[in-house]
Order: C-alpha cells, then sequence, then structure tokens
C-alpha cells in the first residue's frame, strides 16, 4: 500500500494541506528507502529463522531470510530496519547476549556502525555499585545492556519531542492525495500509527485508538463526501475502521463514474464544437476565396478599362467614331479606305495607287491636325476660366 502512494504522488506536500513548519518524524508520502528492491547481494546478511521459536532447530522449522545492512537514512528507514531486527531476534531466539551484539554489528555499516559501537562502550562500561558491596564495576553485556544501546541508537535519529509533532501533523495537515484509494490511505495511516510505540520521548508515543484513526480519516476525504455522509446522516465514529473504509470505497466508486459522464459530455461538446468550428472555417475559406475572386476580377475590369483609356484613334474622333476602342495605326477604317482608293495589285496601276496613298495619308494628317487644334483650344479656355476664377477671388478677397 505504501507504494502504490509512491507512486500516485510525487513528493509528501501533496498530502498536505498548506505549510508545514515543524517536519514529522515519518510524513504520509513516505520518503524512506531502506525498504525498496536492492540488487547488491553484498548489502543483505542471510539469518537463519525458525517458523515456531519455542520449537528445536530443525529442517523443517528453520527457513532463511535476508535483512539488509543499514548504513544511513531517514527517521522512517531506522524504524523499518529497528522493527526488521526485533522480528529476527524474536523468530530466532539468543540464549546468549553477545550473539546478539554481534548479529547487530553485522547487520550495520557506516556511520550508523560507529554510533552503535559508542553506544555500545558507553552503556556497557559504565561503572555501577550493586547493593552490598563498595566496589564499582561494569555494566558488562547483558540483556538490559542490549535493550538499553539498542533503543538509544533507535532514538538518536528523532528530533526531540518527535511524538507530539507526529500525532499533531497526523490530526491537522493531512488531504487524501488524488489518484490514491480510500484503503491505501487507511493502511498507511495505520501503519505509521504502529511506529508510534517506537517513538522516543516522555508522552504521546503510545498508539492512537481507532476512533482517532476515523477521525483523522474522514477529515483527509473531500469535503463533498462529508456532505454525503451528513445527507444519509451516517456516523463514522458509530462505525468501526472497516465499515468506515467500505463506506467511502461506494463513495470513491460514485465519483470516478461521475467524472466519467463529465468527461464523455466534455468530449461530446469538444466534438461539437470541433465540428462548429471546421464548418465556420469552411464557411470563411469559401467567403475569402469569393473576396479574391471579385479583387480578381475587379482588377482585370480595372486594368481592361486602364487599356481602353490609354487606346485613342484620331481619325474616328475626328469623325465622330468610337476611338477609344483602339488606336489610330490599328483603324479598320482607314485600312478600308486605303483599300476603296485603289489598293491594286495590277502592275499597270501602280503609279496611280501611289498617288492614291499619298492623298490617303494627307488626308488623315489634316483629320489629326485638325483633332489636335480642337483639344488646344479647349485647353486655352478651361486655362482662361481658372485664371479669371482666381482674379474674381482675389478682387473678392480683397473688397473684404
Amino acid at each position: 500500500m505504501n507504494q502504490a502512494i509512491k507512486d500516485s504522488c510525487s513528493g509528501p506536500g501533496d498530502a498536505e494541506r498548506g505549510k508545514i513548519e515543524q517536519r514529522p518524524a515519518v510524513p504520509f508520502v513516505s520518503e524512506a528507502t531502506y525498504d525498496s528492491t536492492e540488487k547488491d547481494k553484498g548489502k543483505y546478511i542471510e539469518i537463519t529463522c525458525r517458523h515456531s521459536p519455542a520449537d528445536k532447530d530443525t529442517k523443517k522449522n528453520n527457513y532463511n531470510v535476508h535483512v539488509r545492512i543499514f548504513d544511513h537514512g531517514t527517521p522512517e528507514d531506522m524504524l523499518l530496519w529497528y522493527t526488521k531486527i526485533q522480528d529476527v531476534f524474536l523468530k530466532n531466539p539468543c540464549d546468549d547476549t553477545e550473539s546478539k551484539f554481534d548479529i547487530t554489528e553485522l547487520l550495520l555499516s557506516g556511520q550508523a556502525k560507529r554510533n552503535f559501537l559508542q553506544f555500545k562502550n558507553e552503556i556497557c562500561d559504565k561503572e555501577v555499585i550493586t547493593e552490598g558491596t563498595v566496589i564499582a564495576t561494569k555494566r558488562g553485556v547483558t540483556e538490559d545492556t542490549f535493550k538499553e544501546v539498542l533503543e538509544k541508537f533507535r532514538d538518536y535519529a528523532f528530533k526531540k519531542f518527535a511524538a507530539r509533532y507526529q500525532v499533531s501533523y497526523l490530526h491537522h495537515s493531512l488531504l487524501k492525495p488524488v489518484g490514491v484509494t480510500i484503503r491505501a490511505c487507511a493502511a498507511r495511516l495505520q501503519e505509521i500509527n504502529n511506529y508510534l510505540k517506537h517513538f522516543p520521548g516522555p508522552d504521546l508515543n503510545t498508539p492512537l485508538a481507532d476512533g482517532d484513526l476515523i477521525s483523522i480519516l474522514v477529515a483527509m476525504v473531500p469535503s463533498q463526501w462529508r456532505r454525503k455522509m451528513i445527507s444519509i446522516n451516517f456516523e463514522p465514529l458509530n462505525q468501526t475502521m472497516l465499515e468506515v473504509i467500505e463506506y467511502m470505497e461506494q463513495l470513491e466508486v460514485l465519483e470516478s463514474t461521475e467524472k466519467k459522464n463529465k468527461d464523455s459530455k466534455k468530449t461530446d461538446k469538444e466534438k461539437s464544437e470541433n465540428k462548429t468550428d471546421k464548418s465556420k472555417n469552411k464557411s470563411s475559406k469559401s467567403q475569402k476565396k469569393g473576396k479574391k475572386f471579385k479583387k480578381r476580377k475587379r482588377n482585370q475590369e480595372s486594368e481592361s478599362s486602364d487599356d481602353d483609356q490609354k487606346k485613342f484613334c484620331a481619325f474616328c474622333h475626328a469623325n465622330d467614331g468610337p476611338y477609344w476602342t483602339h488606336n489610330t495605326q490599328d483603324c479598320n477604317r482607314i485600312k478600308a479606305l486605303k483599300k476603296s482608293k485603289g489598293h491594286n495589285k495590277s502592275y499597270g496601276h501602280k503609279k496611280k495607287f501611289s498617288n492614291s496613298s499619298k492623298e490617303l495619308n494627307a488626308l488623315v494628317q489634316a483629320q489629326v491636325q485638325k483633332f489636335l487644334k480642337k483639344s488646344k483650344k479647349k485647353k486655352r479656355k478651361t486655362s482662361s476660366g481658372s485664371s479669371s476664377d482666381s482674379t474674381d477671388s482675389d478682387s473678392s478677397s480683397g473688397e473684404e
């Protein structure tokens, strides 16, 4: 269950509300690495245990366990190692206390082992005066000294009043992580609760009651879950832990189905919106194409009109013909006149043709000159009219 929470959460903050000034020894989202899978066989010690500790060593009764060596880590890493070694000594009872020290030293390395040996020397070499004697003697290696050394080594990983801060953290700072089942949350709460008996401190290092765990679990869940409990008059503190978990699992199923329905509706809306967007895009594209076509048509018409304005035939203009449709050199009327004036292929009429062509050219030139004179006269009139208007305006301004 702990691994499921680790996989769903990126860090301890995913299961906490607000900023926590004093961090707990064991956060809800575990940061421990001692219990993780380690492939290096050199970091494990093989120990023979008994299925039934009261029975003798036999092949049927014995089994082997691989215990990972502890070097350093979080307080939860220390608790994982400590509970493991307690289980080893329970399943492999040692009559000799010295062998317990030896096994413990084998399961430690680095700084952890140096700390353990330091505490062993401090406690076992301490001189005491027994009753009825005057001479001080060392305490030595006994069951009491072993237990005291092991507990002092465990407590060294915790801060002062760690149990108080841990209980306060459980009551006020937890929040159900997204994607983690309510059963996994309850299992993690019970796991942390079992750690409390190993916490150092003068008080609050006893496990919480089921009622406290239920109230913590109810405070973790979303507010709509609590509203549903009130609506059906479900009182969690009047139920067992298992009954509360089973009811909350029903709420979990309802929430997931509602979420699926909402997601399906959203997808349907998105599909319809995409269709409308596509139709809008098509219509906008067709409108753009129509506008482009209209612009091209207008440009073509303007170009053709410009070309029409550039064309001019002096002969047709002088003779009231369609002078704006062609140029003088392309005039069909001139060509027709040329033909009618004796455009003949016979050799005997060459002289006559040359004379008639000269006459025709002279006629065209005369028409052109006539048109040019008329246009000059029009320009003079317009210029004189504009000058007279300007003088009138000047005189009127002077009178004023």
